[in-house]
């Protein structure tokens, strides 16, 4: 397969979303550490892949006094370079608009965006930014696709808060010069201290926030 057909945008986050310094772990749970927020939000990162937005989704959901709820983030900036044959060129930045963040329902939403839980007033965007990528599995090839599964890590950044995480990706890229990118896992929101003075025991809004990622890029 040519190189430059081996290049990938690879996106998390998540808008509520997951990890460890510990690049072996792939459990999909999202593992977190504590680290200084980044001064510069606007890294360089020379895209070489366009994501296809019909077709990629980031999803959150979780539950609220025992009824289960589902979000979507509906728009997003990604600029992504990946190439398996040389992953420490990897470089990923993607930011969220979070006033996109919605679930579909008007008054989880409305209180979604208040001070107490995601307080978009003050902090209208969510950022990750690539730290490391790790091959955990050999590339296997089927027709014309290689795919592998990956630990991603890097800082993620929501409500003014900034985590490293590192969750488990799977990667697909075709000779077609397409690629897919999927990771699901959860967050625990009270590390981004997301509802902590409304619900800090999680006893109304579940403290565990599933994310659900799909990107597809040529």
């Amino acid at each position: 397969m040519k190189r430059n057909c081996y290049c990938l945008i690879f996106a998390l986050t998540l808008c509520v979303a997951g990890v460890s310094p510990a690049l072996a772990d792939i459990s999909g749970a999202a593992q977190t550490k504590t680290i200084e927020a980044p001064k510069d939000n606007t890294a360089d990162v020379a895209a070489n892949w366009t994501i296809d937005p019909d077709r990629s989704s980031i999803t959150f959901g979780g539950s609220e006094s025992g009824n289960k709820f589902q979000g979507k983030i509906e728009k997003y900036e990604a600029a992504i370079v990946f190439d398996p044959e040389n992953l420490e060129k990897t470089a990923v930045l993607l930011t969220f608009d979070m006033y996109a963040a919605k679930t579909g329902n008007a008054s989880y939403d409305g209180a979604l965006r208040g001070a107490e839980w995601l307080n978009i007033d003050r902090f209208p965007t969510a950022q990750f930014k690539l730290g490391a990528i790790v091959r955990q599995s050999g590339a296997a090839q089927a027709g014309d696709v290689q795919s592998a599964d990956y630990t991603v890590t890097g800082d993620f950044t929501l409500a003014g808060v900034t985590k490293q995480i590192s969750f488990p990706a799977h990667i697909s890229i075709t000779d077609r010069h397409q690629a897919e990118a999927r990771a699901d896992f959860t967050i625990p929101r009270l590390d981004y201290n997301i509802g902590r003075q409304a619900d800090g025991d999680g006893t109304i809004v579940s403290q565990d926030i599933t994310v659900n990622v799909t990107l597809v890029a040529h």
